[in-house]
């Protein structure tokens, strides 16, 4: 079956996010500031980097500005911020506090 797609190229910006068709979607942060290739179907958008897809995302739809990350594609540094929960903040405590 064929599937109709449309191919547009974006820069890996510094969040590790492209922006397309007013929505973004995330890449390995290995490719900040890189070129790259993106395959756009009424279902899912393909991100590659010469011939390798190095991403793929169900396509979002509706508000503008909405977000599409993988938490693999993210630096370890940001994981550890996206992994604290509401208890470990109210508790007051600190990334650092645990090492000591």
């Amino acid at each position: 079956m064929y599937e109709i797609a449309t191919w547009k190229k974006a820069t890996v910006q510094l969040d590790y996010h492209i922006f397309i068709d007013q929505m973004y979607y995330s890449v390995p942060y290995d490719y900040v500031r890189y070129q790259v290739d993106i395959r756009v179907t009424p279902a899912i958008v393909e991100i590659f980097y010469k011939t390798f897809r190095i991403a793929s995302h169900k396509r979002l739809y509706g508000a503008a500005g909405q977000r599409s990350t993988n938490m693999d594609h993210m630096p370890k540094e940001h994981k550890q911020f996206v992994e604290l929960d509401r208890e470990y903040i109210l508790e007051g405590r600190t990334l650092y506090s645990d090492i000591n």
